[in-house]
Formats: structure tokens, C-alpha cells, sequence
């Protein structure tokens, strides 16, 4: 009832344990509860007329941590460095019709030299 900003003494809290009771009974946590109530009051002037107001958004809250986590991968992201002139020889291969220009090796003359490193 403080986290809404209401006193032992407001009419709105009669049956406010009978709420709670049954989101204890279901497992949520009181820490949780209390964080959801104050953060959505947070976006209000005043206090809801019943508990029940908080419900989805505490539901959310209890869902969002038992969340699984994504798997990552260790290390670096793998990054492919090619230069101007990779890139210019796999566009020229392209316009003309070449389907497995990246695969190909550049020779001389479509070669830009060491030039400027692009990330691909």
C-alpha cells in the first residue's frame, strides 16, 4: 500500500491482502511486486482503485525474469576484411555476369592494391 502512496487507513486497501495472498500463493515474488507497483505508479498521479490494476504488469515482470537467456558464443565476432578492390572486383564480376565473382581471385588488373580495409 506505500509503494501506492496510500495509508493503513484509505478504503482501497480492504481486500488488498487477499490480492497479495494469492500472488504469494502463486509464487511471485514480494521483492518484484513492490519494484512493479512503485515503477507503474511512477507514470500516475494517483492510486488505482484495486490492487488488481498492478496484476498484468507484475505477471510481466515475474515473466521477464524467468526469461531463458539467449546462448552466446565465446570470442570475438568473426569479421571478413576486404578492401576497395575486393570489393570493386566482385561488383565489375557482378555486372558482368559472373555468379561466384567472391570466389574468384583478382588479378592485376582489377586489382586496387592494398587500399583502404572495408569491413564486410
Amino acid at each position: 500500500m506505500l509503494a501506492q502512496g496510500l495509508d493503513m487507513h484509505d478504503p482501497r486497501v480492504i481486500g488488498s491482502t487477499n490480492f497479495v495472498a494469492k500472488w504469494r500463493k502463486a509464487g511471485w515474488s514480494p521483492d518484484v511486486i513492490v519494484n512493479t507497483i512503485e515503477r507503474v505508479m511512477a507514470g500516475r498521479t494517483e492510486a488505482p482503485g484495486s490492487l488488481k490494476y498492478f496484476e498484468k504488469a507484475i505477471a510481466d515482470a515475474h515473466a521477464e525474469i524467468a526469461r531463458p537467456v539467449p546462448q552466446g558464443t565465446t570470442g570475438p565476432p568473426k569479421r571478413v576484411r576486404r578492401t576497395a578492390g575486393d570489393i570493386f572486383f566482385e561488383l565489375d564480376a557482378e555486372l558482368r555476369g559472373q555468379t561466384n565473382a567472391a570466389d574468384s581471385v583478382p588479378n592485376e588488373d582489377y586489382s586496387a592494391g592494398p587500399g583502404i580495409i572495408l569491413d564486410a
